[in-house]
């Protein structure tokens, strides 16, 4: 499928937007599930390869609800070919990471993408292809982050031991720097091989690179059945000496010597974890949606001041007088201070503080200033000369679009005030955006439209660049009563 033209499938339900990725097992795309108007990603899978049954697999996916696996939505052949409709996600992978992963944070990592297989594996399902391209980092709203283990194209179901599985072309399927020994060897697989292979991502996510190292595919293999890699220890010798010989053991060479499951592993993860690591959280780099999604851990609260002890005091009968605030004293003093409080009082409501020019009374209605052209950021689209002075800037621009044109690059949405060849028009990249044409005829052409956007010249044209569908809301006129 080209991903440039504009096309659905689904009757019409899914219509595509761009192809996201390729991966061994066919095309994903972006594309728009019109019925429940949300973003979704479509993998076209490869049935010609003799790995299984994808609605097989399909099925068993489906009825895994689990918050750190990609969720499957639907899935259909269409024109001779499968389709599988998943959850969209929209961060980074390991791959993209600036930095390598803190033991905080790789905790809390490895603790959601080892409950995600321990899920997997308990009703059979194998994923056979772990490594990094394969777990997305996404933002939650609470400011956290959520660990995504994605693309079971190769997975598959089984109860017992299978062999390794090739494709049509007699090559081993598999990850080459994550991979098993056993796939490299052809020896039956289970979940100890998932295990392996995440094991390599882990080692891979503190050090940034992975344990087994070769110039090409041969000294890379040789490496896996050699078993010949840098400790971890070595790598990052900052960490605890357990996680390290914690990581290298879901690695191991022997099935036997490895984790006999996922939630075996995750019985070892939190002791292996206790001293604290002095490097910061990673910077998630490259995705808006990732922007700052981890804040610094929470300092614990200072360390209280041990109170002075208590004065002595002279407990004798000569030692007791009556206590000021109980005196006669006091009582005068009080009834001063609220004479005068009301006095100040009355004098701020009134305005009136006898010959001193009067301040207006914190009550009184304030008016609004009028913004100066400097500050002015809202403009209708035929305020073309204000506009133009706000080049570079952000701004909100509102009018009527009157329709959606396409340029060589960009797309336009011309407002119907406005010069087609002189005057205003917001604009967007849609290889750099996620905007869909198909909502952007449906909801905004033909409607009053409030646009924020960034003012750029071209040539005699303005142009509103705007990132994303949320900065084009519809604008409702305001009705007399509400005035």
């Amino acid at each position: 499928m080209d991903s440039g033209q504009s096309a659905s499938i689904g009757d019409g339900r899914y219509v595509f937007e761009r192809r996201v990725g390729v991966g061994g097992c066919g095309a994903v795309y972006l594309a728009y599930d019109t019925v429940l108007n949300r973003w979704v990603a479509i993998k076209q899978i490869v049935t010609d390869d003799g790995i299984s049954d994808p609605f097989l697999e399909a099925r068993q996916l489906a009825s895994l609800q689990h918050p750190n696996i990609v969720t499957i939505y639907d899935f259909f052949r269409s024109e001779g070919q499968t389709f599988v409709v998943m959850e969209y996600i929209s961060g980074q992978n390991i791959n993209e990471l600036s930095e390598p992963m803190a033991l905080d944070f790789f905790a809390t990592f490895a603790r959601q993408c080892l409950e995600a297989l321990g899920a997997a594996h308990a009703i059979g399902l194998v994923h056979r292809d772990i490594k990094p391209a394969n777990i997305m980092l996404a933002a939650t709203p609470s400011g956290g982050f959520q660990a995504k283990l994605l693309d079971f194209g190769l997975a598959k179901v089984m109860s017992e031991p299978s062999q390794q599985t090739m494709d049509h072309s007699g090559a081993i399927t598999g990850s080459i720097h994550t991979i098993s020994p056993e796939q490299l060897n052809r020896l039956p697989m289970d979940q100890r091989s998932d295990l392996y292979s995440l094991g390599c991502v882990f080692y891979k996510a503190l050090t940034f690179q992975f344990p087994f190292q070769g110039d090409d595919v041969p000294s890379l293999i040789a490496a896996h059945l050699q078993h010949d890699f840098t400790p971890l220890s070595k790598a990052r010798p900052d960490l605890p000496i357990a996680l390290a010989a914690w990581v290298e053991k879901l690695f191991d060479f022997n099935k036997d010597d490895r984790p006999q499951s996922a939630s075996e592993a995750l019985q070892g993860l939190e002791p292996s974890t206790k001293t604290p690591s002095p490097n910061k959280r990673p910077d998630l780099r490259g995705k808006p949606s990732l922007a700052n999604p981890l804040t610094s851990p929470t300092p614990p609260p200072p360390k209280k001041n041990k109170p002075n002890p208590p004065a002595e005091v002279d407990e004798s009968p000569t030692s007791k007088a009556t206590p000021f605030h109980r005196s006669q004293n006091f009582v005068i003093a009080m009834a001063a201070v609220i004479a005068v409080c009301t006095t100040l009082t009355i004098l701020a409501l009134t305005g009136n503080f006898g010959g001193v020019t009067s301040r207006p009374s914190p009550f009184a209605k304030k008016e609004k200033p009028t913004p100066t052209p400097a500050e002015k950021t809202s403009f209708k689209s035929t305020d073309r000369g204000e506009i133009k002075d706000k080049a570079g800037k952000q701004i909100t621009v509102t009018g009527v679009i009157d329709r959606l044109e396409h340029g060589e690059k960009s797309r336009y949405l011309v407002f119907a005030e406005s010069d087609p060849r002189s005057g205003v028009m917001v604009s967007y990249d849609p290889a750099k955006t996620e905007i869909s044409e198909w909502m952007l005829k449906r909801k905004f052409v033909g409607q009053k439209v409030r646009a924020n956007g960034t003012v750029q010249l071209d040539g005699s044209r303005l142009l509103l660049e705007i990132s994303s569908m949320d900065d084009l809301t519809l604008h409702a006129d305001e009705s007399p009563a509400s005035k």
